[in-house]
């Protein structure tokens, strides 16, 4: 349910740039913004879960964040911000976000049994 909450939050707080996307026909751009609703509070989830703390994802994300979509970094752009980037690298983080959702579940699961 949390992670439900975070990406609906998420997605209501970018949703005028995706419109604004989608009506320039920046579907790149788009994409990449819809993978980084889905990615990052999967991976938020996972990380607060094993850690139990949530300063582990806090520093990753800042990291993550002024390298990748900041900076140009284009293997830690998860938010596809680099037109010229391929697109295979927020599919890769479309990925990355399912396997983060499914260790956060593996994770709940084992907190919830113990």
């Amino acid at each position: 349910m949390s992670y439900l909450v975070s990406a609906g939050i998420g997605a209501g707080i970018v949703l005028p740039a995706f419109v604004r996307f989608a009506l320039g026909g920046q579907l790149h751009t788009l994409f990449g913004g819809i993978v980084a609703v889905l990615f990052l509070p999967a991976v938020a989830l996972a990380v607060g879960i094993w850690s139990g703390k949530p300063a582990v994802f806090e520093v990753g994300y800042l990291t993550a964040w002024y390298l990748g979509p900041m900076n140009g970094v284009e293997p830690l752009d998860y938010l596809g911000a680099n037109p010229a980037a391929p697109s295979i690298i927020s599919i890769a983080y479309l990925v990355f976000a399912g396997i983060a959702f499914a260790i956060a579940i593996i994770g709940r699961q084992q907190q919830i049994t113990s």
